[in-house]
């Protein structure tokens, strides 16, 4: 497994993105950055009730690392993860292969009801 640095990755995407780089722009765009639409706001609803789901599927149903659930909402699981709002850990010295909600996931749980 070979490590790579975080500005040595973006460095590389510059580069890929500007190697496949077509046309440059030839028109001043009258604002910078995406312009939200009803489409945005339904992809965060539905993201908002992945996260639901899976804070409530962990609370009752504890799924593993390789279930169809993770699989299939890996990006939703990840961030509770990170957030810390579900885990793996067992005890302090154990980590399982099965996502649990954690005391911090209830709170958000019923924060989200």
């Amino acid at each position: 497994m070979s490590v790579i640095s975080l500005d040595s990755w973006r460095e590389r995407l510059e580069n890929i993105s500007a190697s496949q780089s077509q046309l440059s722009q030839n028109t001043k765009s009258d604002e910078t950055g995406p312009t939200p639409t009803s489409q945005d706001d339904e992809l965060e609803d539905l993201f908002l009730q992945n996260i639901l789901f899976i804070l409530e599927h962990a609370r009752q149903r504890p799924f593993t690392t390789k279930s169809d659930v993770a699989r299939k909402l890996a990006t939703e699981v990840a961030v509770c993860a990170v957030d810390g709002l579900i885990t793996t850990r067992v005890n302090d010295d154990t980590i399982g292969n099965v996502w649990m909600i954690t005391s911090e996931g209830l709170d958000a749980l019923q924060g989200l009801r």
